[in-house]
Protein backbone atom coordinates (compact mmCIF):
# COMPACT_ATOMS: atom_id res chain seq x y z
CA UNK A 1 0.00 0.00 0.00
CA UNK A 2 2.84 2.56 0.73
CA UNK A 3 4.64 1.63 -2.61
CA UNK A 4 1.32 1.97 -4.52
CA UNK A 5 0.55 6.07 -2.71
CA UNK A 6 4.19 6.67 -3.42
CA UNK A 7 3.36 6.50 -7.10
CA UNK A 8 0.32 8.11 -6.74
CA UNK A 9 2.30 11.27 -4.92
CA UNK A 10 5.36 11.19 -7.99
CA UNK A 11 2.78 10.95 -10.47
CA UNK A 12 0.78 13.52 -8.85
CA UNK A 13 4.22 15.83 -9.02
CA UNK A 14 5.56 15.34 -12.36
CA UNK A 15 4.71 18.12 -15.41
CA UNK A 16 3.53 15.25 -17.63
CA UNK A 17 0.07 13.81 -17.94
CA UNK A 18 -0.16 9.79 -16.99
CA UNK A 19 -3.23 8.21 -17.75
CA UNK A 20 -4.09 4.87 -17.58
CA UNK A 21 -6.50 2.46 -18.69
CA UNK A 22 -7.34 -1.46 -18.60
CA UNK A 23 -7.80 -3.90 -21.38
CA UNK A 24 -10.93 -2.42 -22.84
CA UNK A 25 -9.76 1.09 -22.93
CA UNK A 26 -11.27 2.54 -19.82
CA UNK A 27 -9.89 4.68 -17.48
CA UNK A 28 -8.44 3.88 -14.24
CA UNK A 29 -5.59 6.34 -13.39
CA UNK A 30 -5.76 10.12 -14.52
CA UNK A 31 -2.78 12.49 -12.99
CA UNK A 32 -3.39 16.01 -12.08
CA UNK A 33 -1.20 17.36 -14.79
CA UNK A 34 -3.48 15.24 -17.75
CA UNK A 35 -6.56 16.45 -16.42
CA UNK A 36 -5.19 20.10 -16.42
CA UNK A 37 -4.28 19.50 -20.60
CA UNK A 38 -7.38 17.65 -21.13
CA UNK A 39 -9.86 20.49 -19.14
CA UNK A 40 -11.29 17.59 -17.55
CA UNK A 41 -11.87 16.80 -13.92
CA UNK A 42 -10.95 13.75 -12.40
CA UNK A 43 -14.47 12.46 -11.44
CA UNK A 44 -16.17 12.72 -14.83
CA UNK A 45 -12.67 10.03 -16.41
CA UNK A 46 -13.36 7.70 -14.54
CA UNK A 47 -14.25 4.28 -16.12
CA UNK A 48 -14.26 6.06 -19.14
CA UNK A 49 -13.03 5.39 -22.35
CA UNK A 50 -9.68 6.47 -23.21
CA UNK A 51 -10.86 7.87 -26.48
CA UNK A 52 -13.61 9.71 -25.31
CA UNK A 53 -11.72 11.65 -22.73
CA UNK A 54 -8.74 11.98 -24.47
CA UNK A 55 -9.31 13.17 -28.12
CA UNK A 56 -6.50 13.23 -30.88
CA UNK A 57 -6.63 14.86 -34.03
CA UNK A 58 -3.64 14.45 -36.24
CA UNK A 59 -2.49 15.58 -39.33
CA UNK A 60 -2.95 11.65 -40.66
CA UNK A 61 -6.32 10.60 -40.16
CA UNK A 62 -4.85 6.87 -39.35
CA UNK A 63 -2.80 7.98 -36.40
CA UNK A 64 -5.16 7.96 -33.55
CA UNK A 65 -6.19 4.50 -33.54
CA UNK A 66 -2.57 4.17 -31.97
CA UNK A 67 -4.28 3.28 -28.99
CA UNK A 68 -5.69 -0.10 -30.68
CA UNK A 69 -2.65 -0.09 -31.91
CA UNK A 70 -0.31 -0.40 -27.88
CA UNK A 71 -3.20 -2.44 -26.71
CA UNK A 72 -3.05 -5.54 -29.24
CA UNK A 73 0.79 -4.78 -29.75
CA UNK A 74 3.85 -5.99 -27.58
CA UNK A 75 5.72 -2.71 -27.38
CA UNK A 76 5.13 1.09 -27.12
CA UNK A 77 3.52 3.14 -29.57
CA UNK A 78 4.95 6.59 -29.95
CA UNK A 79 2.56 9.90 -30.84
CA UNK A 80 4.55 12.32 -32.37
CA UNK A 81 4.27 15.86 -33.04
CA UNK A 82 1.81 15.87 -35.33
CA UNK A 83 -1.53 15.03 -33.16
CA UNK A 84 -3.23 17.52 -30.74
CA UNK A 85 -5.38 17.01 -27.91
CA UNK A 86 -8.75 18.10 -28.34
CA UNK A 87 -10.15 20.09 -25.17
CA UNK A 88 -13.59 20.07 -24.11
CA UNK A 89 -13.87 23.40 -24.79
CA UNK A 90 -12.73 22.71 -28.39
CA UNK A 91 -9.00 24.33 -27.90
CA UNK A 92 -6.39 21.98 -29.51
CA UNK A 93 -3.31 21.16 -27.47
CA UNK A 94 -0.35 19.67 -29.14
CA UNK A 95 1.32 16.72 -27.42
CA UNK A 96 4.12 13.90 -27.90
CA UNK A 97 4.08 11.21 -25.82
CA UNK A 98 4.11 7.38 -25.71
CA UNK A 99 1.27 4.61 -24.85
CA UNK A 100 2.70 1.35 -23.32
CA UNK A 101 0.92 -1.56 -22.96
CA UNK A 102 1.31 -3.21 -19.11
CA UNK A 103 1.09 -6.82 -18.61
CA UNK A 104 1.32 -8.65 -15.68
CA UNK A 105 3.99 -11.40 -14.39
CA UNK A 106 2.20 -14.13 -16.41
CA UNK A 107 2.14 -11.99 -19.02
CA UNK A 108 -1.37 -11.11 -19.54
CA UNK A 109 -2.37 -7.61 -20.83
CA UNK A 110 -3.35 -5.19 -17.83
CA UNK A 111 -3.88 -2.10 -20.32
CA UNK A 112 -1.89 0.77 -21.12
CA UNK A 113 -0.18 3.73 -19.88
CA UNK A 114 0.18 6.71 -21.66
CA UNK A 115 2.45 9.50 -20.96
CA UNK A 116 2.85 12.27 -22.89
CA UNK A 117 3.43 16.44 -22.76
CA UNK A 118 2.18 20.09 -24.36
CA UNK A 119 4.62 21.06 -26.63
CA UNK A 120 2.97 24.20 -27.16
CA UNK A 121 6.18 26.17 -26.11
CA UNK A 122 8.76 23.69 -28.00
CA UNK A 123 6.65 24.62 -31.25
CA UNK A 124 6.83 28.47 -30.88
CA UNK A 125 10.44 28.01 -30.13
CA UNK A 126 11.47 25.92 -33.08
CA UNK A 127 8.72 28.54 -34.86
CA UNK A 128 11.49 31.15 -34.24
CA UNK A 129 14.21 29.22 -34.93
CA UNK A 130 13.39 27.84 -38.39
CA UNK A 131 12.97 31.81 -39.14
CA UNK A 132 16.15 32.22 -37.53
CA UNK A 133 18.00 30.07 -39.40
CA UNK A 134 16.47 30.30 -42.70
CA UNK A 135 17.26 34.47 -42.42
CA UNK A 136 20.70 33.64 -41.21
CA UNK A 137 21.16 30.56 -44.19
CA UNK A 138 20.48 33.14 -46.76
CA UNK A 139 22.44 36.05 -45.51
CA UNK A 140 25.73 32.96 -45.24
CA UNK A 141 25.15 31.33 -48.08
CA UNK A 142 26.69 34.22 -50.64
CA UNK A 143 29.84 35.01 -48.76
CA UNK A 144 30.70 31.19 -48.45
CA UNK A 145 30.06 30.61 -52.55
CA UNK A 146 32.66 33.42 -52.45
CA UNK A 147 35.19 31.64 -50.25
CA UNK A 148 34.48 28.33 -51.91
CA UNK A 149 35.37 30.02 -55.70
CA UNK A 150 38.16 31.69 -54.32
CA UNK A 151 39.57 28.60 -52.63
CA UNK A 152 38.79 26.56 -55.70
CA UNK A 153 41.21 29.64 -57.68
CA UNK A 154 44.20 29.22 -55.39
CA UNK A 155 44.12 25.29 -55.53
CA UNK A 156 44.49 25.56 -59.23
CA UNK A 157 47.74 27.61 -58.64
CA UNK A 158 48.60 25.29 -55.46
CA UNK A 159 51.93 23.94 -56.76
CA UNK A 160 53.45 27.76 -56.38
CA UNK A 161 52.70 26.87 -52.46
CA UNK A 162 54.59 24.71 -49.92
CA UNK A 163 53.26 21.22 -49.41
CA UNK A 164 52.60 22.46 -45.45
CA UNK A 165 50.81 25.30 -47.21
CA UNK A 166 48.91 23.48 -49.54
CA UNK A 167 47.65 21.34 -46.69
CA UNK A 168 46.27 23.84 -44.94
CA UNK A 169 44.52 25.45 -47.86
CA UNK A 170 42.86 22.25 -48.72
CA UNK A 171 41.71 21.97 -45.17
CA UNK A 172 40.51 25.23 -45.42
CA UNK A 173 38.54 24.21 -48.93
CA UNK A 174 37.21 21.20 -46.98
CA UNK A 175 35.86 23.41 -44.10
CA UNK A 176 33.89 25.73 -46.72
CA UNK A 177 32.29 22.83 -48.17
CA UNK A 178 31.22 21.59 -45.10
CA UNK A 179 29.82 24.84 -44.14
CA UNK A 180 28.16 25.28 -47.57
CA UNK A 181 26.67 21.85 -46.21
CA UNK A 182 25.57 22.93 -43.23
CA UNK A 183 23.68 26.32 -44.93
CA UNK A 184 21.81 24.29 -48.17
CA UNK A 185 20.74 21.73 -44.82
CA UNK A 186 19.71 24.42 -42.99
CA UNK A 187 17.74 25.98 -46.26
CA UNK A 188 16.18 23.01 -47.18
CA UNK A 189 14.77 22.53 -43.59
CA UNK A 190 13.48 25.79 -43.45
CA UNK A 191 11.57 24.57 -47.34
CA UNK A 192 10.30 21.32 -45.31
CA UNK A 193 8.92 23.64 -42.74
CA UNK A 194 7.31 25.54 -45.63
CA UNK A 195 6.08 23.15 -47.70
CA UNK A 196 8.52 24.39 -50.40
CA UNK A 197 11.56 20.85 -50.54
CA UNK A 198 11.13 20.06 -54.38
CA UNK A 199 12.02 16.41 -55.18
CA UNK A 200 12.67 14.83 -58.53
CA UNK A 201 12.08 11.30 -58.43
CA UNK A 202 13.96 9.01 -60.60
CA UNK A 203 13.41 5.33 -61.32
CA UNK A 204 16.93 3.92 -59.84
CA UNK A 205 18.86 0.11 -58.48
CA UNK A 206 19.14 -0.09 -55.12
CA UNK A 207 22.59 -0.65 -55.21
CA UNK A 208 23.70 2.27 -57.06
CA UNK A 209 22.11 4.32 -55.31
CA UNK A 210 23.82 2.74 -52.02
CA UNK A 211 27.10 3.13 -53.65
CA UNK A 212 27.05 6.13 -54.64
CA UNK A 213 26.11 7.23 -51.27
CA UNK A 214 28.52 5.21 -49.12
CA UNK A 215 32.02 5.88 -51.18
CA UNK A 216 32.44 9.77 -49.91
CA UNK A 217 32.23 8.29 -46.74
CA UNK A 218 35.28 5.51 -46.66
CA UNK A 219 37.98 7.99 -45.64
CA UNK A 220 36.04 9.24 -42.72
CA UNK A 221 35.13 5.61 -41.23
CA UNK A 222 38.69 5.13 -41.83
CA UNK A 223 40.10 8.04 -39.69
CA UNK A 224 38.08 7.11 -37.09
CA UNK A 225 39.30 3.46 -37.07
CA UNK A 226 35.20 2.17 -38.05
CA UNK A 227 34.78 -0.76 -40.80
CA UNK A 228 32.09 0.35 -43.17
CA UNK A 229 30.66 -2.08 -45.49
CA UNK A 230 27.77 -3.36 -47.26
CA UNK A 231 26.42 -6.53 -46.69
CA UNK A 232 26.81 -9.25 -49.61
CA UNK A 233 26.87 -6.22 -51.52
CA UNK A 234 26.42 -8.63 -55.37
CA UNK A 235 23.11 -10.11 -54.51
CA UNK A 236 20.02 -9.54 -57.07
CA UNK A 237 18.40 -7.70 -54.21
CA UNK A 238 20.65 -4.66 -55.21
CA UNK A 239 19.21 -4.72 -58.55
CA UNK A 240 15.79 -3.56 -57.63
CA UNK A 241 14.68 -0.68 -58.06
CA UNK A 242 12.85 2.00 -56.19
CA UNK A 243 11.29 5.62 -57.08
CA UNK A 244 13.25 8.34 -55.00
CA UNK A 245 15.48 11.65 -55.40
CA UNK A 246 18.87 10.20 -55.93
CA UNK A 247 20.74 13.42 -54.46
CA UNK A 248 17.97 13.29 -51.78
CA UNK A 249 18.26 9.58 -51.29
CA UNK A 250 22.02 10.62 -50.76
CA UNK A 251 21.37 13.09 -48.39
CA UNK A 252 19.13 11.14 -45.96
CA UNK A 253 21.87 7.92 -45.85
CA UNK A 254 24.71 9.62 -45.64
CA UNK A 255 23.24 11.49 -42.79
CA UNK A 256 22.45 7.91 -41.07
CA UNK A 257 26.20 6.93 -41.93
CA UNK A 258 27.72 10.02 -40.86
CA UNK A 259 26.20 9.54 -37.53
CA UNK A 260 26.68 5.57 -37.51
CA UNK A 261 30.44 6.48 -38.06
CA UNK A 262 30.79 9.21 -35.90
CA UNK A 263 28.96 7.75 -32.45
CA UNK A 264 30.77 4.26 -32.66
CA UNK A 265 33.16 2.92 -30.90
CA UNK A 266 36.56 2.57 -31.98
CA UNK A 267 36.65 -0.86 -34.38
CA UNK A 268 33.38 -0.80 -34.34
CA UNK A 269 31.06 -1.77 -37.62
CA UNK A 270 28.53 0.24 -39.58
CA UNK A 271 26.53 -2.25 -42.02
CA UNK A 272 24.79 -1.32 -44.85
CA UNK A 273 22.04 -3.89 -45.88
CA UNK A 274 18.98 -3.78 -48.47
CA UNK A 275 16.21 -6.46 -48.54
CA UNK A 276 12.76 -6.79 -50.15
CA UNK A 277 10.27 -8.05 -47.73
CA UNK A 278 6.13 -7.99 -48.21
CA UNK A 279 3.72 -6.31 -45.73
CA UNK A 280 3.53 -8.92 -43.11
CA UNK A 281 6.75 -8.80 -42.48
CA UNK A 282 7.29 -5.70 -42.86
CA UNK A 283 4.70 -5.11 -39.79
CA UNK A 284 6.42 -8.02 -37.54
CA UNK A 285 9.80 -6.12 -38.36
CA UNK A 286 8.18 -3.03 -36.96
CA UNK A 287 6.67 -4.09 -33.88
CA UNK A 288 10.23 -4.37 -32.56
CA UNK A 289 10.12 -1.01 -32.18
CA UNK A 290 8.30 1.94 -31.14
CA UNK A 291 6.84 3.19 -34.71
CA UNK A 292 4.53 0.14 -35.31
CA UNK A 293 1.53 2.80 -35.80
CA UNK A 294 3.70 4.55 -38.55
CA UNK A 295 4.27 1.63 -40.47
CA UNK A 296 1.18 0.52 -40.12
CA UNK A 297 -0.01 3.79 -41.52
CA UNK A 298 2.38 3.16 -44.29
CA UNK A 299 0.91 -0.05 -45.56
CA UNK A 300 -2.54 0.86 -44.82
CA UNK A 301 -2.34 4.29 -47.31
CA UNK A 302 -0.27 2.07 -50.10
CA UNK A 303 -3.07 0.01 -51.56
CA UNK A 304 -1.33 -2.01 -53.70
CA UNK A 305 -0.08 -3.71 -50.04
CA UNK A 306 -3.02 -5.93 -50.19
CA UNK A 307 -1.84 -7.19 -53.74
CA UNK A 308 1.17 -8.36 -52.84
CA UNK A 309 3.57 -5.23 -52.62
CA UNK A 310 7.48 -5.61 -52.18
CA UNK A 311 9.05 -3.11 -50.22
CA UNK A 312 12.51 -2.59 -50.35
CA UNK A 313 14.40 -2.53 -46.57
CA UNK A 314 17.59 0.07 -46.38
CA UNK A 315 19.05 -0.95 -42.82
CA UNK A 316 21.74 0.96 -41.32
CA UNK A 317 23.05 -1.01 -38.09
CA UNK A 318 25.89 0.49 -36.14
CA UNK A 319 28.01 -0.77 -33.07
CA UNK A 320 28.04 2.64 -31.40
CA UNK A 321 26.69 4.47 -28.33
CA UNK A 322 22.63 3.70 -28.71
CA UNK A 323 19.93 6.25 -27.81
CA UNK A 324 18.64 6.24 -24.33
CA UNK A 325 15.14 4.64 -24.24
CA UNK A 326 14.03 7.75 -23.00
CA UNK A 327 14.60 9.85 -25.57
CA UNK A 328 13.67 7.58 -28.30
CA UNK A 329 10.32 8.96 -28.80
CA UNK A 330 11.65 12.60 -29.84
CA UNK A 331 14.53 11.47 -32.26
CA UNK A 332 13.13 12.50 -35.26
CA UNK A 333 11.80 15.76 -33.61
CA UNK A 334 13.89 19.17 -35.25
CA UNK A 335 16.85 20.35 -33.28
CA UNK A 336 16.63 17.13 -30.59
CA UNK A 337 19.94 15.93 -29.29
CA UNK A 338 20.07 12.73 -27.40
CA UNK A 339 21.33 12.74 -23.67
CA UNK A 340 24.72 10.53 -24.38
CA UNK A 341 25.32 12.39 -27.53
CA UNK A 342 25.12 15.46 -26.16
CA UNK A 343 27.57 14.24 -23.07
CA UNK A 344 30.21 13.21 -25.90
CA UNK A 345 30.45 17.22 -26.67
CA UNK A 346 30.90 16.31 -30.59
CA UNK A 347 29.25 19.39 -33.18
CA UNK A 348 25.44 18.86 -34.40
CA UNK A 349 22.73 20.33 -34.92
CA UNK A 350 19.88 17.80 -34.01
CA UNK A 351 18.43 18.63 -37.35
CA UNK A 352 19.73 15.61 -39.81
CA UNK A 353 17.43 12.80 -38.65
CA UNK A 354 14.22 15.68 -38.99
CA UNK A 355 15.05 16.22 -42.45
CA UNK A 356 15.59 12.14 -42.94
CA UNK A 357 12.37 11.28 -41.96
CA UNK A 358 11.20 14.16 -43.79
CA UNK A 359 12.32 13.24 -47.14
CA UNK A 360 11.64 9.78 -46.80
CA UNK A 361 7.99 10.47 -46.74
CA UNK A 362 7.72 13.10 -48.68
CA UNK A 363 9.15 9.96 -51.44
CA UNK A 364 6.65 7.54 -50.48
CA UNK A 365 8.44 5.85 -47.76
CA UNK A 366 8.68 5.35 -43.70
CA UNK A 367 11.71 5.31 -41.20
CA UNK A 368 12.16 3.61 -37.94
CA UNK A 369 14.38 2.54 -36.03
CA UNK A 370 15.30 0.07 -32.95
CA UNK A 371 18.54 1.00 -30.59
CA UNK A 372 19.83 0.04 -27.42
CA UNK A 373 21.84 2.13 -25.16
CA UNK A 374 25.66 1.03 -24.94
CA UNK A 375 24.66 -1.58 -27.96
CA UNK A 376 24.09 0.23 -31.11
CA UNK A 377 21.11 1.25 -33.81
CA UNK A 378 19.64 0.10 -36.38
CA UNK A 379 18.07 2.67 -38.74
CA UNK A 380 15.60 1.05 -41.48
CA UNK A 381 13.37 3.01 -44.13
CA UNK A 382 11.49 1.32 -47.01
CA UNK A 383 10.09 2.24 -50.07
CA UNK A 384 7.75 0.12 -52.70
CA UNK A 385 9.54 -1.70 -55.11
CA UNK A 386 9.15 -0.68 -58.61
CA UNK A 387 8.59 -2.98 -61.46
Amino acid sequence: METVQRMHLFFASIQEGVVVANPAGKIVYFNPTASVLSSRLLPEVMGKDITEILPLRCEKPQAVSFWLQSLEGESAVAVDEDCSLVRLSGEEVPIAGVATPLYSEDGNLEGIVFVFRDTSDEKMLKSRQYEFLSFAAHQLRTPAAQLRWGFELIMREKERFSPPAQEILEDLRRGTMRLIDLINTLLDVSRVQEGRLVLAPEIKEVGDLIRASIAPLDQLAASLNVRLRVLDPSAPKYRIKIKVDPRRFRDVLQNLLTNAIRYNRPQGSVVVEAKTLDANTLMERARTTIFTRRVAEFIEQDQAAQRGRQYVLISVTDTGVGIPEEDQPSIFTNFFRSKNVVKMQTDGTGIGLFFAKSVVERSGGVIFFSSVEGKGTTFSFVFPAEN
